[in-house]
């Protein structure tokens, strides 16, 4: 199973009441100033439609993370809003052993994708209902590069990533190093993810300009 959507949808989460709003404002302005159109009527009304089914499917997915969210367990729950909502205090980053967590924490994504797919939105939902939608595709493209980077990465450089938490001679805590490292890496990933977004731009249907890249933990 593909989970690169699924990261996407995460990551997008918390900006989806902002996208919704943004959108129902367009969809309001786009029909107040329907005779500033550049084109015929048909395609305004084409283009409105669009953006209606596209503001509606932005609501269902919101809602439907947040059931799957409410049935995951409060490890899970904390690993997942950790990493991709930026909130939290990375608690049980700095509980496990490095392997250890992230087998968790991809286990808690898995069980993320399975009750958004019990709630209709497999990979190819997510593509019906957004398409090219610029905020959608952007961050579906960045993570899938991101996941193409990691995967070319060589087993060293994994693993002088893993030990990062013992640097300082190894004088500090192991818990404290291992928090502080996961913490750095985290806000620097989810720095230039969130960057990354536009809503005005977005709502333009423009393509996305330049590249973004980030840097996500292992």
């Amino acid at each position: 199973m593909n989970y690169t959507y699924v990261k996407a949808l995460l990551y997008l989460y918390p900006k989806l009441s902002e996208i919704e709003y943004a959108m129902s404002q367009s969809v309001e302005n786009a029909a107040v100033n329907s005779y500033r159109f550049r084109g015929d009527a048909l395609s305004a009304a084409e283009a409105l439609a669009e953006s209606i089914v596209i503001q509606k499917n932005v609501v269902a997915v919101r809602v439907a993370i947040k059931e799957a969210i409410a049935e995951l367990g409060e490890e899970e729950r904390e690993m997942i809003a950790y990493k991709y909502f930026r909130r939290g205090k990375g608690l049980y980053a700095s509980e496990f052993p490095p392997r250890q967590y992230y087998r968790a924490r991809e286990s808690a994504l898995k069980r993320t994708a399975g009750l958004l797919a019990s709630r209709g939105w497999t990979e190819g939902d997510y593509f019906a209902a957004f398409g090219e939608f610029r905020p959608f595709a952007l961050f579906y493209n960045t993570v899938k590069k991101e996941e193409e980077l990691r995967a070319r990465r060589k087993p060293a450089d994994q693993k002088s990533e893993r030990c990062s938490s013992r640097s300082v001679g190894g004088r500090l805590p192991r818990r404290t190093s291992k928090a502080a490292t996961t913490a750095a890496t985290h806000n620097k990933q989810m720095t230039a993810i969130c960057s990354a977004f536009n809503p005005p731009e977005a709502l333009s249907g423009s393509s996305a300009g330049g590249s973004t890249t980030v840097t996500e933990e292992r």
